[in-house]
């Protein structure tokens, strides 16, 4: 992390997602993307057994999210967001190296996700974490007709 980053970070406390984190999570998701979740879709996912999510609270609050899913080996990252008045914090990357030690400690390989070639925000975040293009997915994006990159990073289990 940069010293200005460093200097912006804040405390934040990363637990497992709730029920009744949904509306919280909902109102990030909707301020971030352009086709949000619903509501009912992050609540059908928390209940799911190959899913997990979770949430990082600072200043008494939920501020950002994780979601993913356990597939086929591999962590399959499905969602990622903070608030827009939380984020250059190092939320985001608090976040992502939580997800690395949830696929360390599962003894899982790889972590992949899809990006839209637009955002390019995005892209340069994953890129900070070491992702790379694996392949594209022509058609990804229902809204748009947009192709998807599909990223992945292999995670190294022999690292203390």
């Amino acid at each position: 992390m940069s010293a200005a980053a460093a200097e912006q970070s804040i405390s934040i406390n990363i637990r497992k997602m709730s029920l009744l984190d949904v509306g919280a999570v909902h109102a990030i998701e909707s301020a971030s993307f352009p086709t949000p979740w619903r509501r009912r879709t992050f609540a059908s996912r928390l209940l799911l057994s190959d899913h997990r999510g979770y949430v990082a609270e600072a200043e008494g609050r939920v501020v950002g999210y994780i979601l993913y899913r356990l597939h086929l080996g591999q962590v399959h990252l499905q969602k990622i967001a903070v608030a827009k008045q939380f984020r250059r914090r190092g939320i985001g990357a608090r976040l992502m190296e939580f997800l690395f030690d949830q696929a360390k400690t599962a003894g899982i390989e790889a972590v992949y996700l899809e990006v839209r070639p637009s955002n390019v925000g995005a892209q340069d975040f994953y890129k900070r974490f070491r992702f790379t293009l694996d392949h594209i997915r022509e058609n990804y994006y229902s809204d748009t007709g947009e192709a998807a990159q599909v990223l992945i990073r292999t995670v190294d289990l022999k690292q203390g």
